[in-house]
């Protein structure tokens, strides 16, 4: 009984084609090879190497003769996998080419460390010592020296107190060497508070240690008034 096949759907339609080409593989036996092509037509036509128009070519036979099907078939699925094998290899030189260029790329650019944001480290603020002028004898127009202060040989900041009926305002400063050369040089402003006339002032001992110095202070326009001082 001869087999019914639907053509509802793709998959019956697949189911067609395949029955077809099964049944051309048998239904057709040529054994003299009466009117066959050559294999190199076949191959031709197997590979698409030929640019001959369809009509000129022995497709019908080729349907009707199950031997040169066969064969036909046989070279077609060998040209198919020559593609596939092709791509691969065109597909694996692209990538070789990319691997080759990107390694070329890294070796020849310069590998650079991160670079870490630097914060600037502020300076540690100067420390305060006391320079108390009160407890000393002030000698005035380079008289005798009677007591000297001793300060560290570091820079610092000098708070000064003046002795006692001392006025607030504005006072200029100067520390000198031995020589009467020029240690600091700077024009304050003193305040009272509780009594103690003070200013505050900078001091840069840290290059004058083992010297006298003279610390003088007068306020503006009136008469030094001299201090012995050592750095040690």
């Amino acid at each position: 009984m001869p087999r019914t096949i639907s053509l509802t759907s793709r998959s019956h339609l697949r189911e067609l084609l395949a029955y077809l080409r099964h049944d051309t593989l048998i239904a057709f036996p040529n054994p003299d090879r009466h009117g066959c092509p050559s294999q190199t037509v076949l191959r031709q036509m197997a590979f698409r190497r030929t640019k001959a128009d369809l009509t000129h070519l022995p497709v019908s036979h080729i349907v009707s003769c199950s031997p040169c099907f066969r064969e036909y078939t046989k070279l077609r699925k060998a040209a198919q996998h020559q593609r596939i094998a092709r791509m691969m290899i065109a597909v694996a030189a692209s990538i070789l080419l990319v691997v080759g260029a990107l390694a070329l790329w890294t070796r020849r650019a310069p590998i650079e460390s991160p670079r870490v944001a630097e914060t600037p480290i502020p300076p540690a603020p100067l420390a305060t010592v006391m320079v108390n002028l009160a407890s000393m004898t002030r000698t005035r127009g380079g008289g005798a020296e009677v007591t000297r202060l001793t300060l560290p040989a570091k820079r610092f900041i000098g708070h000064v107190q003046m002795p006692v009926g001392s006025e607030p305002g504005s006072y200029e400063v100067r520390v000198a060497e031995a020589d009467d050369s020029t240690v600091v040089e700077a024009n304050v402003q003193a305040r009272i508070s509780d009594g103690v006339t003070s200013f505050d002032v900078e001091l840069p001992f840290d290059d004058l240690g083992g010297k006298q110095l003279t610390f003088m202070v007068r306020p503006a326009g009136l008469t030094w008034q001299r201090y012995p001082i050592y750095v040690e």
